[in-house]
């Protein structure tokens, strides 16, 4: 299969620039990094005078793959389809706009090669790292060797790979769906129900975990818990039976596991002893779940939750047939998810191989 150079297929268009006092919230949308993820994410647009905008070729346009060239190494060259848009907007200046000429490629077929694994692996390579931020070198990603096919087989293989990220988007949703279905089904039960609410200082008692050095966590014969779920092993364990945690600090801070048999627990969470016999673990899972215990996170510095801060949540106290019910429902959910799950990595897996094999000719 013949190679092209990407110059000679597409052109890349910088983006504009202007200062935080610039935004103008009658303004034109411009796109930042945080806009380029799997698709194109328009939920956070910050707008700016038109007349930043100099040259008209640095509006988006169907078509485009917008690039996050202005980044954090592992998110460098990054990039998403731009779909048909309902108002203009801009190309920031920390993306960059990869315009396919028309006739010389089909853009999905660019689209599918330029997210490849192996493409991608080669963009960040090519980036100038600074101390926080990586720049992607456009003179040298445009200098890049493309596999090029006749326009036929372009179409083709976009289309192999179009169907085959389908078939992986529809199973994230249902994903999605499954992870909400919990709250659905706990508010559906226990909201507005008149069951006696109790405050958490007054059904559980926390203490924290205990440290562990990372290098401590080695191979060993026992999971090591911490803010966000197992975070390794080791060759001791803190209690013999399941306990139930909430993460303490940091980016996990609230959420909630339930620990396996035999398992140690890091002084990043915090861990529950039950104070009344009629809550079970299975339902305080998914109810301190849905508490949101992040929202009594401090914020200032690094966010941290204490038994203190979140002693005056509360949450329902249904009958423990009610507690049951519910805990089967969700026992139920979680087969579903995990065999979606599984589903969902062997899509992936297909997924990257179809795009391994289809720029090396083997499609």
């Amino acid at each position: 299969m013949r190679t092209v150079p990407l110059s000679d297929l597409a052109d890349l268009i910088r983006g504009v620039t202007f200062k935080p006092d610039d935004k103008n919230s009658d303004g034109v949308g411009v796109m930042r990094t945080k806009n380029v993820q799997e698709v194109l994410d328009l939920s956070d647009i910050i707008r700016i005078s038109p007349a930043h905008v100099k040259r008209k070729e640095q509006y988006l346009q169907p078509g485009d793959i917008l690039i996050s060239s202005a980044n954090s190494w592992y998110a460098v060259g990054k990039a998403c389809w731009v779909p048909e848009l309902d108002e203009p907007l801009a190309i920031g200046g920390f993306v960059t706009a990869l315009r396919p000429r028309a006739g010389a490629v089909d853009a999905r077929y660019l689209y599918r090669w330029f997210t490849s694994p192996r493409t991608q692996a080669t963009l960040r390579s090519f980036s100038n790292k600074t101390t926080n931020i990586s720049n992607l070198n456009l003179k040298l990603a445009a200098a890049m060797p493309v596999p090029l096919p006749t326009p036929t087989e372009q179409r083709r293989i976009a289309a192999i790979l179009d169907h085959a990220d389908t078939l992986r988007a529809k199973r994230r949703q249902i994903l999605v769906h499954l992870d909400a279905l919990t709250g659905s089904i706990f508010n559906d039960m226990f909201s507005g129900g008149g069951f006696k609410c109790v405050a958490l200082k007054e059904a559980i008692k926390w203490r924290s975990g205990k440290f562990l050095p990372a290098k401590e966590q080695k191979p060993g014969a026992h999971p090591v818990y911490g803010g966000n779920g197992v975070n390794g092993s080791h060759d001791d364990y803190m209690f013999e039976e399941p306990r139930l945690v909430v993460g303490r600090v940091g980016a996990y801070c609230g959420a909630v596991h339930l620990t396996k048999p035999f398992s140690w627990v890091t002084d990043n969470a915090l861990v529950a002893t039950l104070l009344r016999d009629d809550l079970t673990l299975d339902y305080l899972l998914p109810a301190l779940s849905l508490a949101n215990l992040n929202q009594y996170a401090g914020v200032s510095g690094q966010p941290s939750i204490s038994a203190g801060k979140i002693g005056d949540a509360s949450i329902p106290v249904p009958p423990p047939e009610l507690q049951r019910a519910f805990a089967d429902r969700v026992a139920k959910i979680r087969i579903q998810t995990a065999v979606t799950r599984i589903a969902e990595s062997t899509d992936s897996d297909l997924f990257a191989s179809l795009q391994s094999r289809a720029f090396r000719g083997e499609l």
